[in-house]
C-alpha cells in the first residue's frame, strides 16, 4: 500500500466513524426532542390542573364561608328576636294591650329580615296565644319536634328544628325556639321564630356552581336543615357518618374534601365552613368532571399539538437519519472495498517481494501489512511479536557469514512452524531481528505465540559457540492494542514492542517480555 493509499484509507475509515457517531447522535437528538416535548407538556398540563384545583377549592371555601355568614346571620337574629320578646312577656305580661304592642315592636323588627315568616308563642299546652301574623294559628304545637324539645329540656338556648311544613301558610320552614318558664320556672310554652326555606333556597339559586352544583346549610348534628336542590326525599336522609361530618365532629371546622355524594353519586369538590357562633355549618359542592371542563379541553388541545409536534418532529427527524443511514451504508461498501482492494495489492506484492535470504516478508512489506491490519481490525485486538537473536554477532564472527545466514534460515523456518493462521505475517524486521503481525490476536494470544517461539528455538539446539550456552537463542518483544481506540498509529505498536524487547534484553536475554500500548 502506497502513502497515498494509506492515507486515502485513513481518511475513509474516519469519515466512517464520523458518520457512524453523527447517526447515533442525530437519533439521540431525536428522542431527546420528543421527550422535552412531551415532558414539556405533560409539566404544563399538571401546573394547570394545579392551579384549577387551587381556584376551585379556595372558590368552595368562600362560598361556604359567606353563606353560612347569611345563615348565621339570620339564625342569631332570630334568637335575639326571641331573647327579647320572652323579656318583655315576663315585664309586660300577656294582656292583649301588651301583646299588642309586642305586635308592633316585632312587626318592625323583622321588616327588614325576609326570610322570617312570622313569630309566635305558644303556651304551655302547645296552644298559640300570639303570632305577627295576620291570623293567628289556630293549630296545636304540641306534637312538634320543636315544643317537644323545650319540653323535656330545661335550657333556656336557642334551638333550630328541622325543616316542616307550615300548618298555617303550607309553606316549608324552619324554627328557631326558645323555652320561657314561669316564676316557678317550670314550662311555660314555646316562644318560636319560623324561617322561609324558600328565601334561603332563592339565596342559594344564586351562587352559579354550574350543573349537579350543591348547597346545603346542616345542623352541628348533621341533620339537614335546606338543600339546594331542594328535594324532600332527602330532608331526613343520615350524614352523621358522611366524609364532612367526620371533619366536623374531629373538630376542623373548615376544609375541602373529593368524595362521590352518598345522595346522587356524583363526584365533588366540596367547601365546608362550621359557625363559632351558632350550632351550623355549611357545604358547597361543585361537581369535579364541570369544574375541570376548561382543564380538560386544553388537554385535548395541548395533546394534539404535542402529537403535531412529534409527528413533524419525527418525520424530519427519520428523514435525516435515514439520509444518513444511507450514506453510511455507502461509505461502507466503499472502505469494503478499498480494503479488499489494498489487501489484493498487498497480496500481490508481499507474493513477489519476499525476502530473498529467509523467505519472510521483507520490511517493506512488513510496514505495508501492518498499516492494513490496522484499519481491517475494526474494535478488535492487534498484536506484534517482535524477535531478536541473542549473540547473533558474535555467531557471525565465530561461524562466518555463510553459516549465520544459514542458522537465520533455519531460524525463520521455526518460527513460522509455530504460526497457524493465514492472517499471521513473518517478516524480517532488521538483519537479525525478525517480526510477527498477529491480527485479532490479545494480549495473552500474543504472548503464548511468542513463548512458543521462544521454546521452538531453544528445543533445536543450533550451535553458537558465540553465545553463552553454546546454542543459539532468541529475546522477544510483545506489544498488542486496539486500533483507533488505545493506539492511533501502528508507530506506536512497534515502538512499544520494541521497549519490550529491549526489557526481555536486559532481563537476561532467551526470554518473552511484554507492553500494552498506552493511548498516544
Amino acid at each position: 500500500m502506497t502513502s497515498r493509499d494509506l492515507t486515502r484509507a485513513v481518511q475513509l475509515a474516519a469519515r466512517h466513524e464520523h458518520l457512524r457517531k453523527s447517526t447515533h447522535q442525530s437519533a439521540t437528538l431525536l428522542l431527546l426532542a420528543c421527550l422535552i416535548i412531551v415532558g414539556l407538556g405533560v409539566w404544563q398540563l399538571a401546573e394547570d390542573y394545579s392551579l384549577y384545583r387551587q381556584q376551585h377549592e379556595t372558590d368552595v371555601v368562600n362560598l361556604s364561608t359567606i353563606l353560612l355568614h347569611s345563615a348565621e346571620t339570620s339564625v342569631l337574629h332570630s334568637g335575639t328576636i326571641l331573647l327579647g320578646l320572652i323579656e318583655r312577656l315576663e315585664q309586660d305580661g300577656d294582656s292583649p294591650a301588651a301583646l299588642a304592642r309586642l305586635r308592633g315592636v316585632l312587626a318592625d323588627q323583622i321588616r327588614h329580615y325576609p326570610e322570617i315568616q312570622a313569630v309566635v308563642i305558644y303556651d304551655r299546652d302547645g296552644v298559640p296565644i300570639f303570632s305577627t301574623l295576620d291570623q293567628l294559628p289556630t293549630q296545636n304545637a304540641a306534637d312538634r319536634g320543636y315544643f317537644q324539645h323545650h319540653q323535656q329540656n330545661p335550657g333556656l338556648e336557642a334551638h333550630i328544628g328541622r325543616p316542616i311544613r307550615s300548618r298555617t301558610t303550607t309553606d316549608w320552614i324552619i324554627t328557631v325556639s326558645r323555652r320561657m318558664n314561669d316564676p316557678d320556672g317550670q314550662f311555660a310554652g314555646t316562644a318560636l321564630v319560623t324561617l322561609r326555606v324558600a328565601t334561603f333556597l332563592e339565596q342559594f339559586r344564586g351562587v352559579e356552581l354550574g350543573p349537579n352544583g350543591v348547597v346545603t346549610l346542616m345542623r352541628a348534628d348533621h341533620a339537614i336543615l335546606i338543600r339546594q336542590p331542594f328535594r324532600e326525599a332527602e330532608l331526613y336522609l343520615d350524614f352523621s357518618q358522611g366524609p364532612v361530618a367526620r371533619q366536623i365532629s374531629a373538630g376542623k371546622p373548615a376544609g375541602v374534601l373529593r368524595y362521590d355524594s352518598p345522595v346522587d353519586g356524583v363526584r365533588r369538590v366540596v367547601g365546608f365552613r362550621a359557625s363559632d357562633r351558632a350550632p351550623i355549618y355549611v357545604l358547597v359542592g361543585l361537581e369535579e368532571r364541570h369544574a375541570f371542563a376548561a382543564w380538560w379541553q386544553t388537554l385535548y388541545r395541548t395533546v394534539w399539538v404535542m402529537l403535531a409536534a412529534l409527528v413533524t418532529i419525527a418525520w424530519l427527524g427519520l428523514r435525516t437519519l435515514f439520509g444518513l443511514r444511507q450514506r453510511l451504508e455507502v461509505e461502507s461498501v466503499l472502505l469494503q472495498a478499498h480494503r479488499d482492494l489494498s489487501e489484493l495489492n498487498d497480496s500481490l506484492e508481499i507474493l513477489s517481494s519476499a525476502d530473498e535470504l529467509t523467505g519472510l516478508a521483507t520490511r517493506r512489506q512488513f510496514d505495508l501489512s501492518l498499516n492494513q491490519a490496522f484499519l481491517r481490525v475494526d474494535h478488535e485486538p492487534l498484536s506484534l511479536v517482535l524477535l531478536e537473536l541473542d549473540g547473533f554477532k558474535l555467531l557471525r564472527e565465530s561461524h562466518g557469514q555463510q553459516a549465520a545466514d544459514e542458522r537465520l534460515q533455519q531460524i525463520a523456518g521455526l518460527l513460522r512452524g509455530q504460526l497457524r493462521r493465514s492472517l499471521d505475517l513473518p517478516a524480517r524486521f532488521a538483519s537479525d531481528r525478525l517480526a510477527v503481525i498477529l491480527p485479532g490476536t490479545d494480549a495473552a494470544g500474543a504472548e503464548t505465540v511468542a513463548e512458543n517461539i521462544r521454546a521452538a528455538i531453544e528445543r533445536a539446539d543450533i550451535a553458537n559457540r558465540g553465545s553463552a550456552g553454546g546454542m543459539v537463542t532468541a529475546s522477544l518483544g510483545v506489544s498488542s492494542c486496539l486500533p483507533w481506540q488505545n493506539c492511533q498509529q501502528p508507530d506506536a505498536l512497534v515502538l512499544e514492542a520494541e521497549q519490550a524487547l529491549a526489557d526481555a534484553i536486559n532481563a537476561g536475554r532467551n526470554r518473552v517480555a511484554q507492553r500494552m500500548t498506552r493511548q498516544r
